[in-house]
């Protein structure tokens, strides 16, 4: 807080009228007469003199810088100087008045522009030294500010800076300097900020409270007014949590306790004021393996060391943006560099990775909108990803293909859920159309499977499985017209029956029966296709 001083002000006109130059005498007024002086002789007037009937000096009006307008007005009673009228900042109305007794000042008042009184000053004994003043700084006509003097140099000072009529700073001062300033800014009895000053009046130490708890969470220790050392205890158990040096009344030190338990887990460097560095102990074990560097207040650069040897496991690189452009990682810690991570725009967009370690990218995976959306895979790092897994594909949580024979086509594909795999298509010759088609229920269990068995490019034969994985069923189109012509039934693995469409109309004609070691012994004919037996053959088995 900057000294405030009142000194004391002392008007000397000259009034000694045997030491005046008098340029002449104007009647004033009844029983009261005018004397205007003007010593320079410049035909402006300095000086206007108002008599009574008896001569006594009344009034003494002064225009010191010769603009034609009074700047000060004295007014006199019994020939004795009672008040001081002034201009101050020359607007041509009055704004500081000053009272006399027995020619001693005791009082002075300022006035805004609108005639409101603002301040009020008392004087010692002498006139000389202001010993109390009030003061409304806020215009809404009430004193808000209220200080002492001690020897004209104030010595405290109590101020609302709410306007609620309570006093919420408190200022003390010795020979005119700082020694302590206290606020309670919500009013409600506790200090918000406690400042303590040196012997000049200088910064030495602050206490705060930024919740307002009663309790001061943060301590600011001071040395010729410029801040040295902060203290913060954030959980409030007594203990330092973030602790910041200065230099300059800049930071260049921060030791941080992020999570409360005792120990220092992250230190900050900076440079000129500016973030340079961060060291993060994670574990709290006393070796700052994470480090973090910063240009211009900007992070550039983070190295992690995850087996503690001295040796970053873990790089990241980061843009103008702060944004993240490439990580690289030594997942198995060998000292070489196994996976890397691209980004645009601070999103993930692509993974390489070496996943055997043998120095050849094995694994590609790339991302969209924050979601991994394909991986490609060397499954025996021959240099060739044979394998493709699409994770976006909107009917499926996953699909995997397979290009076994390197012609860039699926022969193996994939198809899961939520539940897993629920179904298969292979390509066993390449021509691009399926040649099996296997169906999976949530259990993962083989429920159905279709194939195309002369490569006609359509699966003619279909098998239906129990939970057993068993064939209980299965379909076939002889004809290829697309449509199921004979039906075959099992049992526990072996056939039970057989039902045929002969004349291809949709409906079985033919109808065989089997024993347990798939011997036929029935056999019965639909002759005139009404969808009943005409003729029936047994046989023994």
């Amino acid at each position: 807080m900057a000294k405030s001083r009142y000194p004391g002000i002392v008007l000397h006109f000259l009034i000694l009228i045997s030491c005046l130059f008098w340029t002449g005498t104007i009647q004033a007024g009844e029983g009261e007469h005018m004397v205007e002086n003007d010593p320079d002789k410049n035909v402006i007037i300095d000086q206007r003199a108002f008599y009574d009937k008896n001569k006594k000096l009344v009034r003494l009006e002064a225009d010191s810088d010769q603009d034609g307008r009074v700047e000060a007005v004295q007014f006199y009673g019994d020939g004795k100087l009672s008040r001081v009228e002034r201009d101050t900042d020359q607007d041509g109305k009055m704004d500081c008045i000053d009272y006399y007794e027995k020619d001693i000042r005791q009082r002075q008042e300022r006035l805004d522009k609108h005639k409101n009184l603002v301040q009020v000053t008392r004087f010692s004994k002498d006139g000389l030294l202001p010993v109390s003043m009030e003061k409304d700084s806020s215009g809404d006509g009430k004193f808000d500010t209220f200080c002492t003097f001690s020897k004209g140099l104030v010595a405290t000072l109590e101020k609302d800076t709410t306007g609620s009529g309570a006093m919420n700073v408190w200022v003390t001062y010795k020979e005119g300097k700082l020694v302590t300033e206290k606020r309670d800014e919500n009013e409600d009895g506790k200090f918000e900020q406690v400042m303590d000053y040196d012997d000049e009046g200088l910064a030495l130490k602050s206490r705060h409270d930024h919740d307002a708890d009663g309790f001061f969470e943060t301590v600011r220790v001071y040395r010729k007014g410029e801040i040295l050392r902060q203290e913060m205890d954030e959980d409030k158990n007594g203990k330092v949590d973030t602790l910041t040096e200065y230099e300059n009344s800049q930071p260049v030190l921060q030791k941080k306790d992020t999570t409360f338990s005792g120990t220092m887990d992250r230190i900050s460097r900076f440079k000129n004021g500016a973030l340079e560095e961060v060291l993060t102990d994670a574990d709290q074990d006393g070796f700052f393996e994470t480090v973090s560097k910063f240009k211009n207040g900007k992070i550039l650069s983070q190295t992690v060391d995850k087996n503690k040897d001295n040796k970053p496991d873990t790089l990241i690189s980061f843009n103008e943006k702060e944004e993240k452009e490439e990580v690289r990682i030594d997942s198995n810690l060998d000292g070489k560099t196994d996976q890397r991570q691209f980004y645009k725009w601070g999103d993930l967009v692509r993974i390489e990775a070496d996943s055997n370690h043998k120095g050849t990218i094995d694994t590609k995976i790339f991302h969209s909108k924050g979601k991994k959306s394909k991986t490609l895979m060397d499954s025996d790092h021959d240099g060739f990803f044979e394998t493709t897994q699409i994770h976006d594909d909107p009917a499926w949580t996953l699909v995997t293909r397979q290009d076994v024979n390197r012609d860039g086509g699926a022969d193996i594909s994939l198809y899961f859920s939520d539940a897993g795999l629920k179904k298969k298509i292979v390509d066993d010759n390449a021509d691009g159309k399926p040649d099996l088609i296997e169906y999976y229920d949530a259990a993962g269990k083989l429920i159905k499977g279709c194939e195309d068995s002369d490569h006609k490019g359509w699966t003619d034969l279909c098998w239906i499985y129990d939970d057993r994985e068993e064939a209980v069923k299965a379909e076939q189109d002889t004809n290829n017209d697309k449509a199921v012509d004979i039906w075959f039934f099992y049992r526990n693995g072996s056939l039970l029956r057989v039902e045929q469409d002969t004349n291809f109309d949709g409906k079985p004609d033919l109808w065989e029966d089997y024993n347990e070691v798939e011997v036929l012994v029935k056999r019965a004919k639909d002759l005139d296709f009404d969808g009943k037996p005409d003729v029936t053959e047994q046989k023994e088995g």
